[in-house]
C-alpha cells in the first residue's frame, strides 16, 4: 500500500509546479505592486499590477500547455510550448503596443516587473525539468 502508481504520482507533481508557479507570479505582483507604490507612486502601482498579469499569463499558459499536452508524444509538446510562447510574445506585444505613450504607469518598473517575473518563471520551469524523471525513448 505504500507504492504509488506513477499515474497518482504526475498530479502532485503537476499540482506542486502549479503550485509554485502561480505563487510566484502572486509574490511578484504582490511585491513589485507595493514597491511600486512606494517607490513610483500610482504609476508604480499600476506597473506593478501590469507586470503581475503578464507573469501569470505567461507561468499560467505554460503550465495549461504543458498539462493540456501531457500524453502526447515530445514533438508534440514542443510545438505546444513554442506555439504559445509565440502568442505570448504577441499578446506582450500588443499590450504594451495598445499603452504606449500613456503616462498611468511607470515604464521601467514595469519593464523590471516582467523581467524579474519571467525569469523566476523560467527558473522554477528549469528547476522543474532537471527534477523530472522522463525517459526520452521509445519503450
Amino acid at each position: 500500500m505504500g507504492k504509488t502508481s506513477r499515474g497518482s504520482a504526475r498530479p502532485a507533481k503537476f499540482g506542486l509546479l502549479t503550485g509554485l508557479l502561480l505563487g510566484w507570479a502572486f509574490l511578484v505582483g504582490t511585491g513589485f505592486s507595493i514597491g511600486g507604490q512606494a517607490l513610483k507612486g500610482q504609476a508604480g502601482l499600476i506597473s506593478g499590477l501590469i507586470g503581475a498579469a503578464v507573469t501569470f499569463l505567461f507561468c499560467g499558459s505554460t503550465v495549461i500547455v504543458m498539462w493540456a499536452t501531457r500524453n502526447k508524444p515530445v514533438t508534440v509538446q514542443s510545438i505546444g510550448l513554442v506555439a504559445s510562447w509565440l502568442v505570448k510574445m504577441v499578446v506582450l506585444l500588443v499590450a504594451l503596443g495598445a499603452r504606449y505613450g500613456e503616462r498611468s504607469y511607470d515604464k521601467t518598473w514595469l519593464g523590471v516587473t516582467i523581467i524579474v517575473g519571467l525569469v523566476g518563471s523560467l527558473a522554477l520551469d528549469a528547476w522543474t525539468v532537471m527534477r523530472a524523471r522522463v525517459t526520452t525513448g521509445d519503450t
